[in-house]
């Protein structure tokens, strides 16, 4: 009976974390058609509010037992929970008050289920569980985009580039980047041949998604991490797997530079930029961020409200996307931050991650094995990507059960043995 209840949680566990890939039923219920590129993701859907709240509300019933213990991790996070705070006070002079309370409940939530996942799972078992997730999209990617172009091929922008199951082929590109990093590590956990041969597939998926998305920035992000990945294997004497990342390095790479000429020829005759401006600008996000700039400095100190600003009803945006660019984000997590929640959020932010980096770093270093070296290679793929999208306190979000995670589990021994697990009431 307990290893059923495992197992049914586990499948749970995975149904949800494939959900929070922000994936899959945004697409369904938009019929594959998002009428410009630039307008906001479509999260507005009853039908969404009811899957992620109807998955709250189980996470409280799992973790109810313990709450002291989930009590003790939070307080245990100053920062964390200064900026957390900080979301639900701007609702105090937010541009949209209501929306600003209501999507700071909803971080706080994902934070929750993060806290959940990280103190139910050790270290092994999480990495197999977001490897089983990471894979399961990676496959359904590419069964909509080989069967269901409708939905699984971009058709508003970038017309024929694989999104799978995402709303656009970036997504697509930045899960499949962390999918590749996180198995590339995984590899070394895995001892029979079965599993190994399903890391294998998984990892091709990937590398196949990752290509065909035409994602710029997770192509160069891909190629060069599997670069320094196969010089950790080479350190490590396992000469296999090196010249598998090498490979596969190779081919991303190529896919890479066949995809940046294409962008300056597209750049030079359809956005009539001359290619040296179209590189230096990467994408127009440059211009974006400066007069982003300038209207943080009208609100420098406490920001626009967390989630407000994008959804203000009476923004005008034309003035900040330009002719050619328009954007449902800031394209860089700190500057969303400094956005919503002003320089006090944004300190915050900074806190936590030097604490978490330092951490992470001193826990790789205890031991010097690939398990814990995981946690923060992701962690350091996390902030890359936060450079150039707005990554980070996103709510229901796997990118923000992801930060979550990895700030704790340099504390897992410490917060397992208080759970003593089994928790809650079955086996780990």
């Amino acid at each position: 009976m307990k290893n059923s209840t495992t197992i049914t949680e586990q499948v749970w566990v995975i149904f949800c974390l494939i959900l929070f890939l922000e994936g899959l039923l945004p697409l369904l219920l938009t019929g594959g058609s998002i009428p410009k590129y630039g307008q906001p993701y479509f999260k507005q859907s009853y039908l969404i509010q009811g899957v992620f709240l109807s998955i709250y509300l189980v996470t409280g019933f799992l973790i109810f037992k313990k709450w002291r213990l989930v009590l003790n991790v939070m307080l245990k996070e100053k920062y964390l929970i200064m900026l957390l705070c900080l979301t639900v006070l701007s609702c105090l002079w937010s541009l949209e008050p209501t929306l600003t309370l209501r999507k700071s409940i909803a971080l706080w939530s994902t934070t929750l289920f993060g806290i959940y996942f990280m103190i139910r799972f050790n270290l092994r078992q999480k990495l197999f569980l977001l490897g089983l997730s990471f894979g399961i999209s990676a496959v359904l990617s590419m069964c909509f985009s080989l069967f269901l172009p409708k939905f699984g091929l971009m058709n508003f922008s970038y017309i024929g580039a694989w999104r799978g199951i995402f709303l656009h082929k970036n997504i697509l590109g930045e899960m499949m980047f962390l999918n590749i990093v996180l198995l590339s590590l995984m590899v070394a956990l895995i001892k029979k041949r079965t599993q190994l041969l399903l890391i294998l597939v998984s990892f091709l998926i990937s590398l196949i998604n990752l290509i065909l998305s035409a994602s710029k920035i997770a192509l160069l992000l891909g190629s060069c991490s599997l670069y320094l990945l196969a010089f950790y294997w080479l350190w490590q004497k396992r000469y296999s797997i090196m010249w598998v990342l090498c490979i596969a390095a190779i081919i991303l790479s190529l896919g890479f530079a066949y995809q940046m000429k294409s962008y300056l020829f597209k750049s030079e005759t359809i956005m009539r930029r001359p290619p040296e401006e179209a590189i230096m600008t990467v994408s127009g996000r440059t211009e974006m961020w400066s007069k982003l700039k300038m209207i943080i400095s009208q609100r420098p100190i406490l920001g626009y409200g967390y989630a407000a600003f994008w959804n203000y009803r009476e923004q005008n945006f034309s003035a900040l996307w330009g002719k050619t660019w328009k954007a449902a984000n800031a394209h860089n997590g700190f500057l969303e931050i400094w956005l919503d929640l002003g320089l006090v959020g944004l300190t915050c932010l900074i806190f936590v991650l030097l604490i978490n980096i330092k951490r992470l770093l001193f826990f790789f270093l205890s031991t010097l094995s690939t398990e814990r070296l995981a946690p923060l290679i992701l962690f350091v793929a996390l902030l890359i990507l936060n450079l150039m999208e707005s990554f980070l306190v996103k709510y229901n979000s796997m990118a923000w059960i992801l930060f979550i995670f990895l700030t704790l589990a340099p504390l897992e021994k410490q917060f397992h043995h208080q759970a003593a697990i089994p928790f809650p009431d079955t086996a780990s």
